[in-house]
């Protein structure tokens, strides 16, 4: 399944994916790809859904010029990802950003 929202102000995209992988217990394979508006993309794994309701935070943080999507959710997922490089980075490092959208499954 294939959930993508915009991020606000012309960010971007991202998009929340989630495939079956057992065909009797209800875990599901997640990932979350990044689409920016000059064309690069990049997919990050989320950890295995277990089974049970997740729901995942998306927020937008600003340092200095630099902006950050911050992921976490039920299930121990906590990533940061700059928006300049698509790479990952320390989410401890990060001041708390504005909640900007919830993917629930």
């Amino acid at each position: 399944m294939e959930d993508a929202r915009d991020l606000p102000d012309g960010i971007g995209r991202i998009v929340h994916l989630t495939r079956r992988n057992h065909p009797f217990l209800g875990e599901h394979d997640r990932k979350c790809r990044i689409e920016l508006p000059d064309g690069r993309t990049r997919t990050f794994d989320l950890l295995v859904d277990g089974g049970s309701v997740t729901k995942t935070d998306i927020s937008l943080v600003q340092t200095g010029t630099r902006q950050f999507i911050h992921l976490k959710d039920d299930d121990q997922t906590d990533l940061a990802i700059a928006l300049d490089t698509l790479k990952l980075c320390s989410p401890a490092n990060l001041s708390r950003g504005k909640l900007v959208l919830t993917f629930a499954e």
